[in-house]
């Protein structure tokens, strides 16, 4: 079993009266990559700035490797919890080179100088040793001189991560770290940020609005809505089995069905759906379809009606409204090309037990 490297406990807080996080329970193995992802104004930064150090809980306990850092009685300043930070903007200082930079974040190398004290000149090697070591980490000890502003964007973001490595932390916080990055940049920097972090095996914690970066880069995703959390699981889990509609809208395109259960399968619009068991519920159900379960053909006859479409290079994405007047979505290659208007017939293209939901919440 995992060892549990951070571990929050009922965790509330509140600004003049209106609650930003309530009652957020999550533990972190070592080594773990965990992304809370959700929209903004949902409390997943100020849940990372409690784990920080730089907001104390009105409620709840923070422990790191089995030592309470925050509770009603104990909040241990950041600086002494072992955590690196590494923040949207970056913070580089842009009057000390890259070295110097990487630098600052081993507090004793800044009191280290070379003397004839043999003492102080072996630490000051071994100091610069890690700086040389984080840099090579990530891909730039060529520019070791170099001042922030003669960096790239994708530069100064490994940058700030090197810095944040070289104390060698406990936890690694990352606060939407790629959101200044064009989209390509974006991709790459979070390529390479993933490689980098599993090659150190630092436990992470990443903070994101981004579901296609969440997906992408997580072992495990923390969806989070309204200060609380509502889903923790896989990127597979969270993608194909949200527990709630909340999760399925945010997380990728979503199109809901209502249905009814007999004979062993749900019946919607779109056909029938096989359920292994009778939900719990008779009325008010849903089926949930992704655009890679469903498909159309062209019929006078359908029950659907294309309404829009989005190109996306290798497919384009079809908005459909059904004669009851729901709305899915289809994907189909972009070799194919139909107008808006056009009548067609809506199926399924699995036959996988596909998530049904009463009111909102996964049955």
């Amino acid at each position: 079993m995992s060892e549990t490297v951070l571990s929050c406990a009922g965790l509330s807080k509140s600004y003049s009266g209106v609650s930003a996080v309530r009652d957020l329970s999550l533990e972190v193995s070592r080594g773990e990559l965990l992304v809370i992802l959700g929209p903004s104004g949902c409390g997943k930064t100020t849940t990372l700035r409690m784990m920080a150090g730089f907001e104390w809980p009105d409620a709840g306990t923070i422990e790191l490797s089995g030592r309470t850092v925050a509770d009603s009685q104990t909040f241990i300043p950041p600086e002494k919890r072992k955590i690196g930070m590494v923040f949207q903007e970056y913070a580089l200082f842009p009057h000390l080179n890259l070295e110097k930079n990487i630098a600052y974040g081993l507090p004793s190398i800044r009191k280290t100088v070379i003397s004839r004290n043999p003492n102080r000149m072996m630490e000051h090697l071994r100091l610069s040793a890690r700086v040389s070591e984080v840099l090579g980490l990530v891909g730039m000890n060529h520019l070791i001189k170099r001042m922030p502003h003669e960096l790239s964007g994708g530069e100064q973001q490994r940058a700030a991560l090197a810095r944040a490595l070289a104390p060698r932390p406990l936890v690694l916080l990352m606060d939407e770290p790629f959101s200044n990055l064009d989209a390509k940049l974006r991709e790459q920097v979070r390529d390479d940020v993933k490689r980098i972090l599993s090659l150190t095996e630092v436990t992470t914690i990443l903070v994101t609005h981004n579901q296609e970066e969440a997906l992408a880069m997580a072992d495990r995703v923390a969806v989070m809505n309204r200060g609380r959390l509502e889903q923790v699981g896989t990127p597979q889990i969270v993608y194909q089995r949200p527990t709630t509609t909340f999760v399925a809208n945010f997380v990728g395109i979503a199109g809901f069905l209502s249905a009814t259960y007999s004979d062993g399968q749900l019946h919607t619009a779109a056909g029938p759906v096989k359920r292994d068991s009778p939900p719990r519920y008779s009325r008010d159900l849903e089926v949930m379809a992704r655009p890679e379960d469903l498909t159309f053909e062209l019929s006078d006859e359908g029950k659907g009606r294309l309404i829009s479409s989005a190109y996306h290079g290798s497919y384009t994405l079809y908005t459909i409204i059904m004669d009851n007047g729901e709305i899915v979505y289809c994907m189909k290659p972009t070799l194919e090309s139909y107008p808006e208007g056009t009548s067609v017939q809506v199926g399924f293209t699995t036959d996988r037990e596909l998530p049904c939901y009463h009111r909102g919440r996964l049955v």
